[in-house]
Formats: C-alpha cells, sequence, structure tokens
C-alpha cells in the first residue's frame, strides 16, 4: 500500500489555508491508500500554556492573547480539515498531537467546561490519542515517541536513527518540524522518519526563531509499504512543489 504522512501544519487564525487545498489536489491525483496526519493540524493558540493560556495551567494571560477564542481556532482548524478531505475515498488516519491535546487538557483542569467545549469534526478519519502508537503495514506512526523516564520525544543531532535505537522498530513521528530518515538493517530492515511539518511558504512562528530555518515543509509519500518499510521507496513532496503545481 502507499502511504502519504502529512506532519505538523499548525491551522491557525491569520494564516492562510490555501495549502490544504494543494494537497487536496496532489491526494486527488496521486490517490494513495492511506493518508496519515500526525498530529498538530489544529495549532490553538487560544490553549497556549506558553503564552498563558488560564484554561491550560498558566496564571495569567499575556498581551499576545489578545483577540484569541477557542471559536476561532477550532474555526480554521476545521475549515482545513474539510478542505484537506474534500472527495478523498482513500483511509484517513489523523493521530491527535500534544495542540490538539490542549483541549483535553483545558477540560481535565476545568471540568466544569466538559460538553461545552466543541472538539474537531474528524468524523471521517480513524482518530487515534495522542502518544498512542498506531501500526499500518508494520510500520508505526506516533506523533512522537518519547524516550528516558523524563517522557520527552526523540530526537538528537540524527533523530531518525535514534528513533529506531529507541524504539527497534520501523517508525514514523512527527513534532521537532525537522525531516530525517534512517534505515537499520538486522534480520529485517527497520526504516524511521522524521516527517519534517507542514507549514504555509510565508507562516512564521515567532517562538522558534532562527531555529525555523532548520524546519522542512512538506509531505511524504510511502511507497508499498510491507513488512514494516516501504519497498517501493519514499519521496518528500516541498510545500513549494506543492504551490507551483497546484497554488
Amino acid at each position: 500500500m502507499n502511504i502519504l504522512v502529512i506532519p505538523d501544519c499548525h491551522a491557525k487564525p491569520g494564516v492562510s489555508n490555501r495549502r490544504f487545498a494543494w494537497l487536496n489536489e496532489y491526494l486527488q491525483d496521486e490517490t494513495p491508500d492511506v493518508v496519515v496526519c500526525l498530529g498538530d493540524l489544529a495549532d490553538m493558540p487560544s490553549l497556549s500554556s506558553y503564552d498563558g493560556s488560564t484554561l491550560t495551567g498558566n496564571s495569567r494571560k499575556k498581551a499576545c492573547f489578545e483577540g484569541r477564542t477557542i471559536a476561532k481556532d477550532l474555526d480554521t482548524a476545521n475549515t482545513a480539515i474539510q478542505i484537506l478531505q474534500y472527495r478523498l475515498s482513500c483511509r484517513l488516519v489523523f493521530l491527535m498531537g500534544n495542540h490538539e491535546d490542549r483541549l483535553n487538557r483545558a477540560t481535565s483542569l476545568n471540568p466544569e467546561l466538559r460538553g461545552a467545549i466543541p472538539n474537531l469534526d474528524l468524523r471521517k478519519w480513524d482518530t487515534i490519542p495522542f502518544l498512542r502508537p498506531h501500526t499500518i503495514g508494520g510500520i508505526a506512526f506516533a506523533h512522537y515517541f518519547v524516550t528516558g523516564v523524563m517522557g520527552k520525544p526523540v530526537g538528537g543531532e540524527y533523530p531518525a536513527a535514534n528513533l529506531l535505537k529507541k524504539q527497534y522498530r520501523s517508525c514514523v513521528m512527527g513534532h521537532s518540524h525537522v525531516w530525517d530518515t534512517a534505515i537499520r538493517t538486522g534480520s529485517r530492515k527497520l526504516f524511521g522518519l522524521v516527517a519534517g511539518c507542514y507549514l504555509d511558504p510565508n507562516q512564521k512562528e515567532e517562538y522558534a526563531g532562527p531555529a525555523q530555518a532548520l524546519w522542512t515543509s512538506g509531505v511524504t509519500l510511502l511507497r508499498d509499504v510491507s513488512n514494516g518499510f516501504p519497498q517501493g521507496g519514499w519521496e518528500f513532496i516541498s510545500i513549494q512543489r506543492l504551490q507551483k503545481s497546484y497554488g
């Protein structure tokens, strides 16, 4: 089977959703068997504890919270989902990321909000809880895999190789926004992919600063996946290529 991997998209108010239309047209042309979204499609800035959301654990909002609302965040993300899934007949798999999990964190810390906050419209998707790996064709997919007693995401200078070293199985993850692959041979081949991000060409994340230059924006197609390996190879399709072809 062919699997199209969509990494962190961070759809949010003020950033165009045009990249989802480009990707939808590509998917209709390519017709993969499975589309896997690795999570953090919804950025949910209104629930960012780093920026001071009182709903997710901080005590006071920062000035940057002016104008942020859960309703606006969900409207932007749900619009992106509708554009992305339009007329697709393949299997759709959505792995919740830490940004989508902000909704769960808000209701856990504020039980009185349960049932009052709507969620993402993922009725057409097989939805996998945050940090629960999901295996397709022998490859385990997750927003990220943890390492060490502190449960931090696998990373390092060679993140894909480290992923295979820690997990001892073929794995694909997102989260870090860098793109890296690795192969490990033994009794069978193992494949590791850290899948980058899928941001608009004009999207700037102020918190990242110069580190954003290390990110890679695009999607990855895994061809003929079986026994935990893309037997037909893999192809990275950059956001610039999608914009040129479908923009």
